[in-house]
């Protein structure tokens, strides 16, 4: 993002806990590579000498926003190995759930589900 050559690359953000970053080129705003993880680096300063640089794990660059299938949902299940959608339980030792396909993947850049 920044040429470390030319440009300014740490920003002193005083005693404040969050900053966003905008990529001004030429008069105009860069966008983000697609595809491209980009990590935050906070340097923090305990003494005029002494100081820790932490490192984000990291945000990544998808060309498309997320989608959701419009045609499918998540589904609760009589138990994992069922697929078909029920509305309610009598078993009161266990919940299962379904979200396949339900999140469209088209280029693979879903790491997981939480």
């Amino acid at each position: 993002v920044f040429d470390t050559s030319t440009e300014q690359i740490w920003h002193d953000v005083g005693r404040r806990t969050s900053a966003v970053l905008t990529l001004p080129r030429e008069g105009t705003y860069t966008s983000l590579e697609p595809r491209v993880t980009y990590v935050w680096y906070v340097r923090a300063w305990y003494s005029r000498n002494d100081y820790a640089i932490f490192t984000s794990n990291g945000v990544r660059s998808l060309p498309l926003p997320p989608q959701v299938s419009a045609s499918r949902k998540v589904k609760d299940l009589e138990n994992v190995s069922t697929s078909k959608d029920k509305d309610f339980t009598s078993n009161p030792t266990m919940i299962a759930f379904s979200w396949d396909n339900v999140f469209p993947d088209p280029f693979g850049e879903i790491n997981n589900y939480q």
